[in-house]
């Protein structure tokens, strides 16, 4: 049997707890407004953190919501929730009249949209979700979920008859064990990377570089610090930084929720006083998620954005933090970890849609 998880967590205040079959899902829906979702994040979070096959940390409120308030505030929301769980979507006008489902964060493809442990049920969660609409959905499009695993095949497996689905888009991040301590880490890498490395952490020490980790303070301070440092670096000057647009505004508000929940880490080299190089993301149970990392270009010489991923993983370390999420794929990251983590996207179209824009196959 399977109990209200929202009841008991409070997510759901008009659903009363009633154990269901497997694989059938209740039959009350409840539609949820993205304040309602905010208000009650901490149930939704508690739901995700059972969930099956996602990206916990960008499938959480602290990620999602963040991304559908600055990126796409004209969406309505989209989301129920039921004793089985919560689907999390944002409904958006295509520009040919069509509108479409998407989960909340949609540019990266990170987030998924399911917060409960039985993908079967969901899917027919899914199912009368979009049969019972109170606005037209021309389509369906989910992220976050693994080529072929539990999600998928439930999805494929409950609309194959009725719908048509196209895998699209595939996103791997790059993930590494912080177990046996720093040395243990090390032992991972190879002789030239730790060679490397001990040779900038020397260099460091004679120049009197310093660090700080700051795990809590006042938001706006670190984000003018981590500014600082981003303005007068390469991701900058070409365009593809956090000092300008939305995205500023993304990151700003993340911090700002990290913070209060006490899930925020950051750390900061230092030369002379003055910050040179940042790095910072959340914390998801035993998991660190990394979101950026920059430094001064004028300061290249002293390596500054090694020594920062380098003296936070320490830190992390000691904190009995035993995975790191470096987030999605550049190369500079396989030299850091040793694993991987691969999403995709999918999408939705009843078999009778006047057109299908998407290729249907595999995404290997």
């Amino acid at each position: 049997m399977v109990r209200a998880l929202l009841a008991c967590g409070g997510l759901d205040r008009k659903i009363r707890a009633v154990a269901i079959p497997l694989r059938i899902a209740s039959a009350v829906t409840t539609w949820l407004t993205f304040d309602e979702l905010l208000e009650n994040a901490d149930a939704f979070d508690h739901l995700v953190g059972g969930t099956p096959d996602i990206d916990h940390f960008c499938s959480s409120s602290a990620w999602a919501l963040p991304a559908q308030r600055v990126f796409c505030p004209e969406a309505e929301p989209w989301i129920t929730t039921t004793d089985a769980g919560v689907i999390a979507l944002m409904a958006m006008p295509m520009g040919d009249g069509r509108v479409e489902a998407m989960p909340l964060e949609s540019g990266w493809g990170l987030a998924a949209p399911f917060a409960a442990r039985d993908p079967e049920v969901v899917a027919e969660q899914l199912f009368r979700m979009w049969a019972e609409s109170p606005i037209r959905i021309d389509a369906v499009h989910l992220s976050g979920l693994r080529y072929r695993g539990v999600w998928m095949d439930a999805v494929a497996i409950r609309f194959h008859a009725t719908h048509q689905l196209g895998v699209w888009g595939g996103c791997e991040r790059r993930i590494t064990q912080l177990n046996g301590g720093a040395e243990g880490y090390l032992s991972r890498r190879s002789s030239k990377f730790r060679a490397n490395l001990r040779r900038a952490v020397r260099k460091a020490e004679r120049t009197g570089l310093g660090y700080e980790y700051v795990t809590d303070g006042d938001p706006d301070a670190i984000y003018a610090r981590i500014q600082s440092v981003e303005g007068k670096c390469w991701k900058s000057d070409e365009g593809a930084g956090i000092d300008d647009g939305l995205t500023r505004d993304f990151y700003a508000e993340i911090i700002t929720r990290l913070l209060q929940r006490g899930a925020l880490r950051a750390l900061f080299v230092q030369h002379e006083g003055a910050d040179i190089a940042y790095v910072f993301g959340g914390l998801w149970r035993n998991l660190y998620r990394g979101l950026q990392l920059s430094h001064r270009v004028d300061m290249a010489r002293f390596s500054p954005g090694n020594l920062a991923q380098w003296a936070l993983i320490q830190r992390l370390i000691d904190e009995g933090i035993t995975v790191y999420d470096l987030g999605t794929e550049m190369p500079y990251k396989r030299r850091w970890a040793e694993a991987s983590f691969r999403t995709v996207s999918f999408s939705l179209f009843p078999r009778d849609a006047a057109h299908f824009p998407l290729d249907v196959g595999d995404d290997e």
